[in-house]
């Protein structure tokens, strides 16, 4: 906020004509005093010292010359010598109110406003009828800060300032009321008071001075100390609607409301915008004010660039801004060093960002650390439970997130954390409890506004597709131009932990010249609950001999943060070869599958499948997969992958590729590289390397070769679209066989 200064000159030409009980001056006394007060004027502060020092010698009697001779010290940068002349100024006119407002003026000038307020006020105490004893009184008021007890004790005296003068101090008492309004308020009911308080005493104020004479300037004033107590309101757009206002008249907007602003345009999501601006703010030149700021400003601009995906940048940014601040601060006249909470700041901003740019190994292992340190700081939990659940350890979050809430009930990262954490474990009720505690507290936050917008995507019904299409094929397990798809819609969750589901979908593939065609139409149930997805569904299936009846039953159970279980049961199951199908042949299976994810890095499951086909065939499957990250970077990530499956069948000669016993191992690559990113709107694409064995039990073992490309696109949160080709190579029968398929996926909310 502007704080205005009173002219060093008109203080001195005040205190030239207002000595206290003073006899009148001999004409040569006053003429010297005249020459060295004009010598200050044009600032020869060398010469005017020279003269001061010189009436001092010649008329010791009159204080007009020791005055002088302090204030013209402060003016020339002699802060210590000016110092010691204004305490022998005192010690020899202790009733004179010049020598306090001399000695005053000195600790204004070293920037000690309250130490000036002090030598100023016993001036006052002396003289209050003095009108310029009285002036100065208020702008010592003002310096210290005390804008709204300067301006009720101008009020008693109404011609005392000038109309510039009254117009700075009532905007220094807007600013101040801006300032508070930035802060908590404890009932939150109330948070949001005195900023609509303060805006609604702008709107007046720059009303009513619009339409007095030479007011420009202080209107401007007014108008950008009010862009901070609209970012206090939250009122992002009219501080943008403003700058740019403010801009177009070409006002030039000084650092504390570009900060403001910046973290304006960063929130209604322009980081570009706000990256600039915050640059231009970091590199204006060290001060009290800006050293107290930078470090906000440095974490935003973090974010900004973090948004703008400049991820070197951003992590340099808070690297440098985490090594600038001090661990300890040392305020003058208090005996013992405060824990310095930028540090806490920088600190935790640098951890998160290594969350931020997906290397979560290495932010668990800093905020662990600092949570160590600091056990009982909720901010930090808060941050870890995060990181936690980013790692896929929800459970584990919860804990984190009930500690933290045990020190800070009702916290508003607490309860934003814990109502991620319901959403993650699908514990509905409690989400939706805390949603609509968070919105009705805090329906300005973006962060709410975040949530609420993640818990109506939820509450929306779901299309699911998948389709492949076999390009070129020509081999005995899958035939020739097959393709498929299969779809279903979801319906809005009832009784929060139900969906009703339908769909439809066929099969077709081409063997021997003979097509087959397989269609099925499905309904049933979705049961999703804590740890718990269960589905149940009804179908009909045709595949040339009428509608026959099928039924599934599956369940996904999630032991613990690490384990999950898997289990499904089908009648008339919809992975019967088509080729058996033709024949009348189906099949019905169990499997059992057992998942191990530890974190986002490591993930490995093992499946066994049993089926039973009409013809008496049983096949039993086993597979084995298998993910270990190698490569962790912002843009890209590149995993190692194994696929391992082991096929037993106990019918010989088969109308169907059915091998009596068949073993594939095909270790692997997948390269996953983020082509656009912007908030919730993703754009990849990804390669998959495979090269492995194939054997099959009477013919021998040969390579196996697979090559995949595919995109992915993810907008919003409700659109979530795949398409991949691969090509392979491998043995049948001991023939080599060729294939091309491409693969598509889709899932969007409406």
């Amino acid at each position: 906020m502007l704080v205005v200064f009173p002219a060093a000159f008109a203080l001195a030409l005040s205190l030239s004509f207002g000595s206290f009980a003073q006899s009148q001056p001999l004409p040569p006394a006053t003429e010297l005093h005249q020459e060295a007060g004009s010598l200050r004027d044009a600032q020869q502060w060398m010469q005017a010292i020279s003269l001061y020092e010189q009436g001092m010698a010649q008329y010791s009697n009159d204080p007009r010359f020791a005055v002088g001779l302090t204030m013209t010290l402060a003016d020339a940068g002699k802060i210590d010598q000016g110092r010691v002349q204004g305490k022998e100024l005192i010690r020899r006119w202790p009733e004179n109110p010049d020598a306090y407002i001399a000695a005053a003026y000195v600790e204004m000038r070293a920037q000690k406003p309250y130490a000036s307020l002090e030598l100023t006020d016993k001036a006052h105490e002396l003289a209050p009828q003095l009108a310029y004893v009285q002036r100065e009184y208020i702008f010592a008021l003002q310096r210290a800060g005390l804008a709204l007890p300067a301006l009720e004790f101008s009020s008693k005296y109404p011609n005392l300032l000038t109309p510039s003068q009254e117009r700075d101090l009532q905007g220094d008492v807007l600013a101040e009321r801006t300032r508070l309004a930035s802060l908590p308020a404890r009932p939150n009911t109330e948070r949001f008071d005195i900023a609509d308080r303060v805006l609604a005493d702008y709107a007046r104020t720059i009303a009513t001075w619009q339409a007095e004479p030479d007011s420009g300037p202080a209107v401007t004033r007014l108008r950008l100390d009010r862009l901070s107590a609209l970012h206090a309101r939250k009122r992002y757009e009219d501080v943008v609607q403003e700058y740019e206002a403010l801009k177009a008249e070409g006002v030039t907007v000084p650092d504390y409301a570009l900060s403001v602003v910046a973290s304006s345009y960063l929130t209604l999501r322009q980081p570009r915008v706000a990256a600039q601006l915050y640059k231009r703010i970091v590199q204006t030149p060290g001060g009290q004010w800006r050293d107290s700021r930078r470090a906000d400003d440095e974490i935003g601009l973090y974010y900004a660039l973090l948004e703008s995906n400049h991820y070197e940048e951003a992590l340099d940014v808070i690297t440098q801004a985490y090594e600038r601040q001090p661990l300890w601060l040392y305020v003058p006249g208090q005996p013992e060093r405060l824990p310095n909470p930028r540090k806490l700041d920088t600190a935790l901003t640098r951890t998160m960002a290594y969350y931020a740019l997906d290397d979560l190994e290495k932010a668990q292992s800093q905020i662990d650390g600092m949570v160590n340190k600091a056990p009982n700081n909720t901010i930090l939990r808060t941050a870890r439970a995060t990181v936690y659940r980013a790692r896929g350890w929800p459970r584990a979050a919860e804990r984190e997130l009930k500690m933290a809430q045990t020190m800070t009930p009702r916290a508003f990262d607490v309860e934003t954390g814990q109502a991620y954490t319901a959403m993650q474990l699908q514990e509905w009720q409690q989400a939706e409890s805390l949603i609509n505690d968070l919105a009705a507290r805090y329906p300005e936050e973006p962060s709410v506004q975040t949530l609420e917008n993640d818990w109506r995507i939820h509450q929306r019904a779901e299309l699911r597709i998948e389709a492949y299409r076999g390009l070129a094929s020509d081999n005995p397990a899958v035939g020739n131009r097959d393709w498929g798809i299969d779809s279903a819609i979801y319906s809005s969750p009832f009784g929060h932990n139900w969906r009703a589901f339908a769909g439809v979908g066929q099969a077709t593939a081409s063997f021997d010249d003979e097509n087959i065609d397989y269609r099925w139409q499905r309904a049933g149930v979705q049961w999703r609950a804590r740890g718990t997805n269960v589905e149940a569904e009804i179908s009909a299936n045709r595949f040339g001999y009428g509608a026959e009846t099928g039924a599934r039953l599956q369940g996904d159970f999630d032991l613990n943060d690490t384990w999950q279980l898997g289990l499904s049961g089908a009648w008339l199951s919809r992975e019967t070869p088509l080729r058996a199908l033709k024949e009348n042949i189906r099949s019905n299976s169990a499997s059992a599958a057992l998942r191990w994810s530890p974190n986002e890095k490591t993930a490995a499951s093992m499946g066994l499948t049993y089926a039973r086909f009409n013809d008496g065939n049983h096949r039993l499957l086993a597979l084995v997969m298998g993910r270990q990250r190698l490569i962790t970077q912002p843009n890209y990530q590149i995993d190692a992958t194994l696929d391992f499956s082991f096929q037993r069948n106990t019918l010989d000669n088969a109308n169907y590729f059915n091998p009596r016993s068949d073993l594939t191992v095909v270790p692997g690559l997948a390269i996953n590289q983020t082509l656009y990113r912007r908030y919730d709107t993703h754009w990849r694409h990804f390669i998959t390397l495979g090269a492995g064995a194939y054997t099959q039990k009477g013919y021998g073992t040969g390579a196996l070769f697979s090559l995949g490309y595919g995109q992915r696109l993810s907008l919003s949160k409700v659109l979530d679209a795949g398409l991949s080709i691969t090509g392979t190579s491998r043995p049948y029968d001991g023939a080599r066989e060729k294939e091309l398929r491409i693969q598509f996926d889709l899932s969007y909310r409406f």
